[in-house]
């Protein structure tokens, strides 16, 4: 009988900390994640258990109703809150997490939040598009996602404690949106 040594596993990589870019360098980095991962299944898959497990209504045959954008933007907000805990970046640097990243570790900042909300959103269909603001003189403080639920874009924060869909911070002084292709 031989003894065979232990498998290692490799470590799964870790996202790159980097000295923080600026808010232009994060939301173009933000928008090109969104759009790279709405197309992933396993992102699809995650979206629809998440919008599920948030309480979205199900059509008269038992299936979630993925028709409806307005319960899928609610839903999902609810289960990414359950999910994921907010937890801020390291001191001067930027870390964007992938979708999937996020929801395993459970915890995550703002742009976290919009990068796996506006993946699963617009994996099915929901558009999205992201939005900067600054509550200070000058600046940018704060991002989030609007969501096109049907009636026109609606603010879409899972980080802003006890809003629901359609609520925004108070004390907005500046505002950018940025598109999500």
């Amino acid at each position: 009988m031989t003894a065979t040594a232990p498998q290692l596993r490799r470590p799964e990589r870790s996202p790159r900390l980097r000295r923080y870019p600026g808010i232009a360098r994060v939301a173009k980095e933000l928008a090109a994640l969104v759009d790279r991962e709405r197309v992933s299944p396993r992102v699809k898959r995650l979206a629809v258990r998440l919008a599920v497990e948030g309480g979205l209504k199900r059509t008269p045959d038992g299936h979630p109703d993925l028709r409806d954008r307005r319960g899928m933007a609610e839903a999902i907000l609810r289960g990414l809150r359950r999910r994921v805990n907010y937890a801020n970046d390291p001191e001067k640097t930027e870390v964007v997490n992938a979708p999937l990243t996020t929801l395993t570790t459970g915890l995550g900042d703002c742009e976290d939040f919009v990068a796996a909300g506006g993946s699963m959103l617009s994996s099915l269909g929901v558009p999205v598009q992201i939005v900067l603001v600054g509550y200070g003189a000058d600046g940018y403080d704060h991002t989030y996602l609007e969501v096109d639920a049907g009636d026109g874009w609606e603010a879409w924060d899972a980080t802003l404690e006890g809003a629901r869909f359609g609520m925004r911070a108070p004390g907005e002084r500046r505002r950018h949106v940025v598109a999500v292709a």
